[in-house]
């Protein structure tokens, strides 16, 4: 056997100066240490080797590969690895029956280049799985020693994917994570750099010391080789000096194989660290990443898409920690078309017990033990809600000869607004008053009052409220002249009615009528009565007949003729009867109706 253990060890120490540099540089190196692997496996003629350099083909109805026996089985207590490496591996199980099974207590599919060694961990442009079938079933199971059940099918053209725990599908890119993991990541290798330049350095020691036993007991063997003498003398010597180079040569070939395994390790570790401290230093600002779209997505298309959360016996599942939640800067349900138009018979429905809409800040949440302490919930931002038509209902309904039917309204139903300012605007754009508002209902109440804050019940009137109902036209008390009030009344401690110009009560069809008009006012009636103490300030004009039990008067004139039944002067002709009556001004109109 010819030693070059020079040329071995350059081949070596040229390798293992190459492991800082880039790729291209350290796999041609190791065509360099591959090629001296080589040469020693050739000189030791050990092992099995079987090559061809054009086709070879094992043919038979069965093959098993791995350190197994004649039967088939693997060898006990031996230990078996086999490696399938090329730059194309294909299998194929042929026929309608053809199948690949692969199993083994853990599997794992990396698209990565391994590189010749099986060292390297590459990522290429080209990386991807790809799995493609009629159908195709994932299934994560929670099994111990044994799957109890098989995986459901997916039916023609399906993907069915289950977990008994987490199903976690994520489509994101992180920038703080990302740069923490690499930091992380960085650290490890830091630490297994350490650890495999000891490891190429002790490799390379063995390398040597084993070389220079062998040349020693090579030395031994040539001295005894020297002439016929020495051999004939040497013979017992020469068999235990041939059986040591054997044992050493071997010895000789896994040192190397150290060697160069190492030196990979530390070529691929350096090569990691070269690329994340390129993507670290890629990574983008905090503020800028914030700024700019990541890209990441996910899409569902289907004709019907169904969200239920359900336990594997298809249970509905009412427990605190069951639901859907949705979390996002901005959630949009839509019904619309491909042209972003409202779909014609397009519908969102939401149906629960309870239905909550927020938009309530939440700060300072503290818990204990996962139990909420203490928070605070401020409500912000704005509830906008845009439509042609707006309904609220409070209302049960019944399907009955095929159509849904109002049944009755719901007992106890009500409809609360609790807030510190309510505005109701009908107007334009252009600030127009348009449209109409309207309130019906048995019972109406319209008050300014403080309430029970327990009860919420009505409590007292609210300090220094006002009530302002204002229009150019206003009916109270009647829509129609035919459809009146039976009764109102206007309790306060002050009132006051103003009009500019005619102010007027009527009873009935005007029977009795109080107007002020013009600055003076006037009361008519069949028959008018004041009660009570009366003053009379100013001039009085009686236009008809004046009776009173008794009048006490400082100074009395008349004109035609004073009569009584103790006095008389002149025989006056009584004027007729006077027939003198109040014209109501205003009459009564009907509410406009509602357009």
């Amino acid at each position: 056997m010819d030693y070059s253990f020079d040329s071995w060890k350059k081949a070596l120490s040229d390798f293992k100066s190459s492991v800082a540099k880039d790729l291209e540089e350290i796999r041609q190196q190791k065509e360099e240490v591959q090629k001296i692997k080589e040469e020693i496996m050739d000189a030791l003629s050990s092992g099995y080797y079987l090559r061809d350099d054009h086709r070879l083909v094992l043919s038979a109805p069965e093959i098993i590969i791995g350190n197994v026996d004649r039967d088939g089985t693997l060898k006990a207590g031996g230990g078996s690895l086999v490696i399938v490496r090329g730059n194309s591996v294909d299998l194929q199980g042929v026929g309608d029956g053809g199948h690949v099974h692969t199993r083994a207590a853990s599997i794992r599919q990396i698209a990565v280049d391994p590189g010749i060694d099986g060292m390297e961990a590459v990522v290429q442009p080209v990386s991807e799985i790809v799995t493609q079938a009629r159908q195709v079933v994932l299934e994560g199971n929670t099994a111990r020693g044994a799957f109890s059940r098989r995986p459901a099918s997916a039916g023609e053209g399906g993907v069915s994917i289950h977990a008994d725990g987490i199903l976690k599908v994520e489509a994101s890119q992180s920038n703080t994570l990302r740069k923490t993991d690499l930091e992380n990541r960085l650290q490890q290798l830091d630490k297994e750099k350490s650890s495999a330049e000891k490891a190429v350095s002790g490799a390379m020691d063995s390398f040597t010391d084993v070389a220079k036993t062998i040349v020693g007991i090579r030395d031994g063997q040539e001295a005894r080789l020297s002439d016929e003498m020495t051999i004939r003398t040497s013979v017992g010597e020469l068999y235990d000096i041939a059986e040591l180079m054997e044992s050493y040569s071997a010895s000789l070939h896994n040192a190397y194989e150290n060697c160069a395994r190492a030196i990979s390790r530390l070529a691929e570790i350096n090569r990691q660290i070269t690329c994340l401290k390129a993507e670290k230093s890629a990574l983008a600002g905090e503020g800028d990443y914030k700024k700019k779209p990541t890209g990441a997505s996910v899409a569902i298309s289907s004709e019907r898409i169904d969200m239920v959360s359900v336990d594997g016996d298809g249970n509905l599942r009412d427990n605190p920690e069951a639901g859907i939640n949705l979390l996002a800067n901005a959630v949009k349900v839509q019904a619309v078309t491909a042209a972003g138009e409202l779909q014609k018979e397009g519908k969102v429905s939401i149906n629960a017990q309870t239905v909550e809409i927020s938009t309530q800040n939440t700060k300072d949440e503290k818990y204990d033990k996962g139990e909420l302490q203490s928070g605070t919930y401020t409500s912000e931002g704005d509830f906008v809600v845009k439509s042609k038509n707006i309904t609220f209902e409070a209302l049960d309904q019944e399907f009955k000869d095929k159509k849904l039917e109002e049944k009755a309204l719901t007992k106890d139903g009500s409809f609360t607004v609790r807030t510190e300012k309510v505005d109701v605007s009908v107007t334009d754009t252009e600030g127009k008053a348009t449209g109409s508002i309207a309130l019906n209902a048995k019972d109406v109440s319209v008050r300014s009052m403080n309430v029970d804050k327990e009860k919420r019940t009505d409590d007292k009137l609210a300090e220094g409220s006002t009530m302002l109902l204002l229009s150019e036209k206003m009916f109270v008390g009647a829509k129609k002249k035919d459809i009146k009030s039976k009764k109102v009344q206007v309790f306060t401690e002050e009132a006051g009615v103003f009009a500019d110009k005619t102010l007027e009560l009527q009873q009935g069809e005007a029977k009795a009528v109080l107007q002020l008009e013009g600055g003076n006012a006037s009361l008519g009636g069949s028959k008018t009565q004041v009660y009570g103490e009366t003053s009379l300030n100013g001039k009085t004009e009686v236009k008809d007949e004046l009776k009173a039990p008794k009048a006490t008067i400082d100074h009395v004139e008349a004109k035609s003729s004073f009569k009584s039944s103790n006095i008389s002067d002149g025989i006056p002709v009584p004027p007729p009867p006077s027939t003198a009556k109040l014209s109501a001004k205003l009459k009564a109109e009907d509410a406009p109706e509602k357009k």
